[in-house]
Protein backbone atom coordinates (compact mmCIF):
# COMPACT_ATOMS: atom_id res chain seq x y z
CA UNK A 1 0.00 0.00 0.00
CA UNK A 2 1.29 3.43 -0.92
CA UNK A 3 0.50 6.72 0.76
CA UNK A 4 -3.22 7.10 1.50
CA UNK A 5 -4.59 10.32 -0.02
CA UNK A 6 -8.19 10.12 1.18
CA UNK A 7 -10.64 7.60 2.64
CA UNK A 8 -14.32 6.96 3.30
CA UNK A 9 -15.68 4.80 6.15
CA UNK A 10 -18.74 2.81 5.10
CA UNK A 11 -20.57 -0.16 6.69
CA UNK A 12 -17.70 -1.58 8.74
CA UNK A 13 -15.21 -1.10 5.93
CA UNK A 14 -12.96 1.67 4.74
CA UNK A 15 -12.54 2.70 1.11
CA UNK A 16 -9.33 4.56 0.34
CA UNK A 17 -7.35 6.04 -2.53
CA UNK A 18 -3.59 5.63 -2.36
CA UNK A 19 -0.64 6.61 -4.52
CA UNK A 20 2.66 4.91 -5.16
CA UNK A 21 5.51 5.52 -7.58
CA UNK A 22 7.17 3.12 -9.98
CA UNK A 23 10.88 2.93 -10.75
CA UNK A 24 10.57 5.92 -13.07
CA UNK A 25 8.83 8.00 -10.39
CA UNK A 26 5.52 7.84 -12.25
CA UNK A 27 2.47 8.02 -10.01
CA UNK A 28 0.25 4.95 -9.74
CA UNK A 29 -3.15 5.26 -8.06
CA UNK A 30 -5.09 2.52 -6.29
CA UNK A 31 -8.58 2.18 -4.86
CA UNK A 32 -8.66 -0.18 -1.91
CA UNK A 33 -11.03 -1.62 0.68
CA UNK A 34 -9.95 -2.42 4.23
CA UNK A 35 -12.05 -4.25 6.83
CA UNK A 36 -10.78 -3.21 10.29
CA UNK A 37 -10.07 -6.16 12.56
CA UNK A 38 -10.49 -8.78 9.82
CA UNK A 39 -7.10 -8.52 8.11
CA UNK A 40 -8.94 -8.35 4.78
CA UNK A 41 -8.02 -5.76 2.20
CA UNK A 42 -7.51 -5.56 -1.55
CA UNK A 43 -6.68 -2.90 -4.13
CA UNK A 44 -7.64 -2.08 -7.72
CA UNK A 45 -5.24 -0.09 -9.90
CA UNK A 46 -6.51 3.12 -11.50
CA UNK A 47 -5.11 4.69 -14.66
CA UNK A 48 -6.29 8.32 -14.75
CA UNK A 49 -7.46 9.55 -18.16
CA UNK A 50 -6.14 13.02 -17.23
CA UNK A 51 -3.45 14.09 -14.74
CA UNK A 52 -5.02 14.35 -11.28
CA UNK A 53 -4.50 17.49 -9.22
CA UNK A 54 -6.65 16.53 -6.25
CA UNK A 55 -9.49 14.25 -5.17
CA UNK A 56 -12.89 15.61 -4.21
CA UNK A 57 -16.24 14.11 -3.27
CA UNK A 58 -16.30 10.36 -2.46
CA UNK A 59 -19.49 8.30 -2.16
CA UNK A 60 -20.09 4.56 -2.02
CA UNK A 61 -22.77 1.93 -2.41
CA UNK A 62 -22.68 -1.79 -1.61
CA UNK A 63 -20.28 -2.75 -4.38
CA UNK A 64 -18.73 0.45 -5.73
CA UNK A 65 -16.86 3.61 -4.88
CA UNK A 66 -17.44 6.76 -6.90
CA UNK A 67 -15.09 9.71 -6.57
CA UNK A 68 -14.25 13.01 -8.24
CA UNK A 69 -10.74 13.66 -9.54
CA UNK A 70 -9.90 17.30 -10.16
CA UNK A 71 -7.89 18.05 -13.32
CA UNK A 72 -6.58 21.15 -15.08
CA UNK A 73 -9.56 21.02 -17.47
CA UNK A 74 -12.17 20.46 -14.73
CA UNK A 75 -12.91 17.07 -13.22
CA UNK A 76 -13.45 13.40 -14.05
CA UNK A 77 -15.67 10.96 -12.16
CA UNK A 78 -14.53 7.38 -11.53
CA UNK A 79 -16.80 4.48 -10.58
CA UNK A 80 -14.84 1.49 -9.28
CA UNK A 81 -16.74 -1.81 -8.91
CA UNK A 82 -15.24 -3.94 -6.13
CA UNK A 83 -16.82 -7.17 -7.44
CA UNK A 84 -15.79 -7.00 -11.09
CA UNK A 85 -12.86 -4.60 -10.85
CA UNK A 86 -14.37 -2.58 -13.70
CA UNK A 87 -13.53 1.11 -13.67
CA UNK A 88 -15.85 3.50 -15.50
CA UNK A 89 -14.88 7.10 -16.16
CA UNK A 90 -17.16 10.09 -16.77
CA UNK A 91 -15.13 12.96 -18.21
CA UNK A 92 -15.57 16.74 -18.03
CA UNK A 93 -17.91 16.63 -15.03
CA UNK A 94 -18.51 19.42 -12.51
CA UNK A 95 -19.95 17.35 -9.66
CA UNK A 96 -21.86 14.13 -8.94
CA UNK A 97 -24.19 12.48 -6.46
CA UNK A 98 -24.44 8.69 -6.13
CA UNK A 99 -28.02 7.44 -6.35
CA UNK A 100 -28.94 3.75 -6.55
CA UNK A 101 -25.36 2.88 -7.42
CA UNK A 102 -25.37 5.22 -10.43
CA UNK A 103 -23.81 8.72 -10.35
CA UNK A 104 -26.04 11.65 -11.21
CA UNK A 105 -23.82 14.13 -13.03
CA UNK A 106 -23.56 17.88 -13.43
CA UNK A 107 -21.95 18.99 -16.70
CA UNK A 108 -21.72 22.00 -18.96
CA UNK A 109 -22.99 21.47 -22.50
CA UNK A 110 -23.37 24.14 -25.16
CA UNK A 111 -22.82 26.93 -22.65
CA UNK A 112 -25.55 25.62 -20.33
CA UNK A 113 -25.33 23.59 -17.13
CA UNK A 114 -27.22 20.28 -17.21
CA UNK A 115 -28.07 17.49 -14.79
CA UNK A 116 -27.65 14.00 -16.29
CA UNK A 117 -29.36 10.93 -14.83
CA UNK A 118 -30.33 7.62 -16.47
CA UNK A 119 -29.67 9.05 -19.96
CA UNK A 120 -32.00 11.98 -19.20
CA UNK A 121 -30.76 15.57 -19.40
CA UNK A 122 -32.33 18.35 -17.39
CA UNK A 123 -31.11 21.91 -18.04
CA UNK A 124 -30.18 24.03 -15.03
CA UNK A 125 -31.00 27.73 -14.88
CA UNK A 126 -27.84 28.73 -13.03
CA UNK A 127 -25.58 31.72 -13.67
CA UNK A 128 -22.48 30.33 -11.96
CA UNK A 129 -20.96 26.86 -11.75
CA UNK A 130 -23.33 24.63 -9.72
CA UNK A 131 -22.77 21.74 -7.34
CA UNK A 132 -24.92 19.26 -5.43
CA UNK A 133 -25.76 20.21 -1.86
CA UNK A 134 -28.04 17.43 -0.59
CA UNK A 135 -30.43 14.57 -1.33
CA UNK A 136 -33.85 14.48 0.36
CA UNK A 137 -36.17 11.47 0.54
CA UNK A 138 -33.83 9.42 -1.66
CA UNK A 139 -35.15 11.24 -4.72
CA UNK A 140 -35.04 15.05 -4.44
CA UNK A 141 -31.65 16.46 -5.42
CA UNK A 142 -30.71 20.00 -4.41
CA UNK A 143 -28.36 21.91 -6.71
CA UNK A 144 -26.91 25.34 -5.96
CA UNK A 145 -24.54 27.87 -7.49
CA UNK A 146 -24.29 29.79 -4.22
CA UNK A 147 -27.04 32.22 -5.19
CA UNK A 148 -30.00 30.04 -6.15
CA UNK A 149 -31.17 26.52 -5.29
CA UNK A 150 -32.96 24.24 -7.77
CA UNK A 151 -34.69 21.01 -6.76
CA UNK A 152 -35.06 18.06 -9.15
CA UNK A 153 -37.12 14.91 -8.76
CA UNK A 154 -34.86 12.07 -9.92
CA UNK A 155 -37.79 9.61 -10.10
CA UNK A 156 -39.88 11.64 -12.56
CA UNK A 157 -36.86 13.43 -14.09
CA UNK A 158 -38.59 16.76 -13.62
CA UNK A 159 -37.76 20.17 -12.24
CA UNK A 160 -39.67 20.73 -8.97
CA UNK A 161 -38.81 24.12 -7.48
CA UNK A 162 -36.35 27.00 -7.43
CA UNK A 163 -35.68 29.61 -4.79
CA UNK A 164 -33.18 32.37 -4.19
CA UNK A 165 -33.15 34.39 -0.98
CA UNK A 166 -36.74 35.47 -0.35
CA UNK A 167 -37.74 35.60 -4.04
CA UNK A 168 -40.32 33.18 -5.45
CA UNK A 169 -40.83 32.02 -9.04
CA UNK A 170 -43.34 33.75 -11.30
CA UNK A 171 -46.15 31.36 -12.23
CA UNK A 172 -47.36 31.43 -15.85
CA UNK A 173 -50.67 33.02 -16.81
CA UNK A 174 -50.67 34.01 -20.49
CA UNK A 175 -47.22 32.66 -21.34
CA UNK A 176 -44.45 30.47 -19.94
CA UNK A 177 -41.68 31.50 -22.36
CA UNK A 178 -40.49 35.06 -22.84
CA UNK A 179 -37.94 35.70 -25.59
CA UNK A 180 -36.16 39.05 -25.44
CA UNK A 181 -33.94 40.34 -28.27
CA UNK A 182 -31.44 43.18 -28.20
CA UNK A 183 -28.40 44.29 -30.18
CA UNK A 184 -25.44 45.36 -28.05
CA UNK A 185 -21.99 46.56 -29.02
CA UNK A 186 -19.39 46.61 -26.22
CA UNK A 187 -22.21 46.07 -23.77
CA UNK A 188 -24.19 49.09 -24.94
CA UNK A 189 -27.21 49.52 -27.14
CA UNK A 190 -26.13 51.14 -30.42
CA UNK A 191 -28.55 52.65 -32.91
CA UNK A 192 -28.94 50.30 -35.87
CA UNK A 193 -31.52 49.58 -38.49
CA UNK A 194 -35.08 48.42 -38.01
CA UNK A 195 -35.54 44.68 -37.48
CA UNK A 196 -38.03 42.03 -36.44
CA UNK A 197 -37.72 38.35 -35.60
CA UNK A 198 -39.78 35.38 -36.73
CA UNK A 199 -40.30 32.65 -34.15
CA UNK A 200 -40.66 28.95 -34.91
CA UNK A 201 -41.23 26.23 -32.30
CA UNK A 202 -41.05 22.47 -32.91
CA UNK A 203 -41.35 22.93 -36.66
CA UNK A 204 -44.30 25.35 -36.53
CA UNK A 205 -44.21 29.10 -37.19
CA UNK A 206 -45.56 30.84 -34.09
CA UNK A 207 -45.45 34.43 -35.34
CA UNK A 208 -43.15 37.43 -35.35
CA UNK A 209 -42.13 40.25 -33.07
CA UNK A 210 -43.04 43.86 -33.55
CA UNK A 211 -40.67 45.90 -35.72
CA UNK A 212 -38.24 48.13 -33.83
CA UNK A 213 -34.73 49.55 -33.93
CA UNK A 214 -32.23 46.77 -33.26
CA UNK A 215 -30.90 48.30 -30.02
CA UNK A 216 -34.41 48.31 -28.52
CA UNK A 217 -35.77 45.58 -26.29
CA UNK A 218 -37.87 43.40 -28.59
CA UNK A 219 -39.87 40.61 -26.99
CA UNK A 220 -42.12 37.71 -27.90
CA UNK A 221 -44.28 35.54 -25.63
CA UNK A 222 -45.14 31.86 -26.02
CA UNK A 223 -47.22 29.33 -24.11
CA UNK A 224 -45.42 26.01 -24.57
CA UNK A 225 -46.05 22.51 -23.28
CA UNK A 226 -44.25 22.28 -19.91
CA UNK A 227 -41.87 19.61 -18.59
CA UNK A 228 -40.22 19.00 -21.95
CA UNK A 229 -37.58 20.26 -24.35
CA UNK A 230 -38.56 22.45 -27.29
CA UNK A 231 -36.69 23.30 -30.47
CA UNK A 232 -36.78 27.05 -31.09
CA UNK A 233 -35.71 28.60 -34.39
CA UNK A 234 -35.36 32.39 -34.57
CA UNK A 235 -35.02 34.36 -37.81
CA UNK A 236 -33.74 37.91 -37.98
CA UNK A 237 -35.24 40.18 -40.67
CA UNK A 238 -33.68 43.57 -41.46
CA UNK A 239 -34.89 46.63 -43.32
CA UNK A 240 -33.25 47.05 -46.71
CA UNK A 241 -33.27 50.85 -47.00
CA UNK A 242 -32.42 50.80 -50.69
CA UNK A 243 -35.53 48.81 -51.58
CA UNK A 244 -37.65 49.88 -48.59
CA UNK A 245 -38.50 46.27 -47.75
CA UNK A 246 -37.52 43.71 -45.13
CA UNK A 247 -35.16 40.88 -46.04
CA UNK A 248 -34.04 37.84 -44.12
CA UNK A 249 -30.54 38.48 -42.74
CA UNK A 250 -27.61 36.42 -43.98
CA UNK A 251 -27.20 33.02 -42.34
CA UNK A 252 -24.08 34.18 -40.46
CA UNK A 253 -26.28 36.80 -38.77
CA UNK A 254 -29.03 34.38 -37.74
CA UNK A 255 -29.54 33.13 -34.15
CA UNK A 256 -30.06 29.59 -35.40
CA UNK A 257 -31.57 26.70 -33.42
CA UNK A 258 -31.97 26.71 -29.63
CA UNK A 259 -33.04 23.82 -27.41
CA UNK A 260 -35.13 25.14 -24.53
CA UNK A 261 -36.55 23.26 -21.55
CA UNK A 262 -39.78 24.61 -20.01
CA UNK A 263 -40.35 23.53 -16.39
CA UNK A 264 -43.88 23.01 -15.10
CA UNK A 265 -45.53 26.09 -13.54
CA UNK A 266 -42.55 28.33 -14.33
CA UNK A 267 -41.76 31.10 -16.82
CA UNK A 268 -38.48 30.85 -18.73
CA UNK A 269 -36.85 33.99 -20.08
CA UNK A 270 -34.57 33.50 -23.08
CA UNK A 271 -32.42 36.58 -23.67
CA UNK A 272 -30.93 36.79 -27.18
CA UNK A 273 -28.07 39.27 -27.55
CA UNK A 274 -26.45 40.22 -30.87
CA UNK A 275 -23.14 42.12 -31.06
CA UNK A 276 -23.20 42.61 -34.81
CA UNK A 277 -21.19 39.44 -35.47
CA UNK A 278 -22.63 36.65 -33.35
CA UNK A 279 -25.41 35.80 -30.91
CA UNK A 280 -25.28 34.71 -27.30
CA UNK A 281 -28.11 33.25 -25.26
CA UNK A 282 -29.02 33.51 -21.58
CA UNK A 283 -31.72 31.36 -19.96
CA UNK A 284 -33.27 32.08 -16.57
CA UNK A 285 -36.39 31.43 -14.50
CA UNK A 286 -38.42 34.59 -13.93
CA UNK A 287 -38.64 35.41 -10.25
CA UNK A 288 -40.85 37.73 -8.23
CA UNK A 289 -38.84 40.43 -6.45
Amino acid sequence: MGAVLCFLADNQRVWYISVDRDANENKKFFVGIYYPGKQIHFEIGIEPVNPVLNFGRMQSCETALVFLAETEAGADIYRVDSNSGIVRVYSDVLDFWLLGGVPVLLKKKNEQYVLMHNEEELPLFMDDEPGFSMLAGQRMLYVTDGKAVEIYDTVTSKYVYRYTGTATPVEPEDYNCLIEFRQLVNGKGVRGGRVFYKVFCDGKEEGRTLTAFSESYISYQLMLEPSRMHTIILERWELDKNNDRYRRANNIHQPGVISLYIPDKRVVKLRVLFNGREFEFHRKILMNP
